[in-house]
């Protein structure tokens, strides 16, 4: 069985018809799903380029191909393709096939309507939670507030009305938008090495690396860096700065109180978007521009990790989570972390390691009190090491399979159904 999945991830297509991506949702991570269904079709906007910048590894490969939506970014652009997407969706559809909608996601709200007219099954996969993404200053748009409360709506719909849901927290996002039918806790991050999907010449080629049990964080947690006296902590935060979600600049108002108190920090932030120039000036104003690299996007694996490794504490201090992906990379590297309280973060870090959101003077007074302790961040790596075997491979493909197999038989079991209805007319 054919399954089609929706994502609000946005790639690109070279002119071989090749599809793309930076970071995240490379082939590999596609390919999981074929452990249960033959073939994966990815639903999601695509933009046409002549060559896919460096850096770039491919999304597409055998078994898993992609329905293209017109690209767009932003709620105007949105409404001028909304017809096309419409109609591409009912297209996708047209055939027997198993859906999956991650969600929150404007463009699972297209597929949804149609699977719930003609009472097909589907699942879903909670990776956000539009009631933080839609707070008070976290996105600036006039309509925020209905953003907020229509996508809040359509997600408990989606989530009430699939035969089975998967969530990337273990209680959070759950006690907000009940299932409708088995829950299932899930994360998608993916701590293998990466699997690459090349062209090499008329040949493909799929490469695997090690497994998660086999990366060295895996093997023990780390000490501290020896560090000369005079030498600066050095502090790593990853996330987009297409929006102020992941709370960069409260991270640089944080960094600025400890400097003005004497500490010997700098900070590097990795990830680009629209915000990083205001970031950038607001630096300069805080007087601290020299303590605060932005390394922009980098390619995901052994480039970010080195920045990792090279650091004494990752600091994620988000106004909205699921359950981060850049944490858990942190925490694999057995980097001590520290978070604020929202989404699944608590879930990863005990209390005393995370602070509110939007306050970076507890920020500021955390981060100066555990790089002040040795030992505590010698305990905050040993946590990090034990906490991260939850989410080894093994363990995640062993729910990720139950989760795709009740969805496999509850479609085929709506297909026979269908097939039964319409040979009886």
């Amino acid at each position: 069985m054919k399954l089609l999945i929706s994502t609000e991830h946005r790639f690109i297509s070279a002119r071989t018809g090749s599809v793309w991506t930076q970071t995240a949702f490379r082939y590999a991570f596609w390919q999981r799903y074929c452990s249960v269904f033959h073939s994966v079709a990815v639903f999601a906007r695509v933009q046409e380029v002549d060559e896919p910048p460096p850096g770039y590894v491919r999304a597409d490969g055998p078994g898993v191909s992609f329905v293209a939506l017109p690209h767009y970014i932003g709620p105007v652009r949105y409404l001028s393709r909304w017809l096309t997407i419409r109609r591409t969706a009912a297209r996708a559809l047209a055939d027997p096939t198993a859906v999956i909608l991650r969600v929150p996601s404007v463009i699972a709200n297209h597929l949804a309507g149609i699977l719930w007219r003609r009472r097909q099954p589907y699942g879903v996969e909670v990776v956000g939670d539009p009631y933080d993404v839609f707070a008070p200053g976290v996105v600036e748009h006039p309509l925020r507030p209905f953003f907020r409360w229509s996508f809040c709506r359509a997600l408990r719909l989606q989530c009430a009305g699939a035969c089975a849901a998967a969530y990337v927290t273990a209680e959070a996002l759950q006690l907000r938008y009940h299932p409708g039918g088995p829950a299932f806790h899930i994360s998608d991050v993916d701590l293998t090495d990466d699997h690459s999907y090349t062209e090499n010449g008329n040949r493909t080629l799929v490469t695997s690396l090690p497994s998660v049990e086999t990366l060295e964080p895996f093997r023990s947690a780390r000490c501290p860096i020896a560090r000369p006296p005079d030498a600066p902590i050095h502090i790593a935060t990853i996330g987009s700065l297409e929006q102020l979600y992941k709370g960069t600049d409260t991270l640089i108002d944080a960094l600025a109180h400890c400097l003005a108190s004497g500490a010997n920090i700098d900070l590097t932030i990795i990830g680009d978007g629209k915000y990083r120039r205001r970031l950038e000036t607001y630096a300069v104003r805080q007087g601290i521009r020299e303590r605060v690299r932005f390394m922009g996007q980098l390619p995901s694996g052994a480039v970010v990790r080195q920045h990792l490794r090279a650091a004494d504490l990752f600091v994620l201090p988000s106004r909205t989570e699921g359950l981060p992906r850049a944490m858990l990379e942190a925490m694999a590297e057995g980097l001590p972390c520290l978070g604020s309280q929202v989404g699944g973060i608590p879930e990863l870090l005990v209390a005393e390691d995370t602070v509110p959101p939007n306050n970076p003077e507890a920020l500021a007074g955390k981060i100066l009190e555990v790089i002040r302790d040795p030992s505590r961040l010698t305990a905050m790596s040993v946590r990090a090491h034990s906490k991260i075997r939850e989410f080894a491979e093994p363990v995640l493909r062993l729910r990720r399979d139950r989760y795709l197999h009740h969805l496999h038989d509850a479609t085929m079991n709506w297909l026979k159904s269908e097939s039964r209805c319409v040979s009886s007319t």
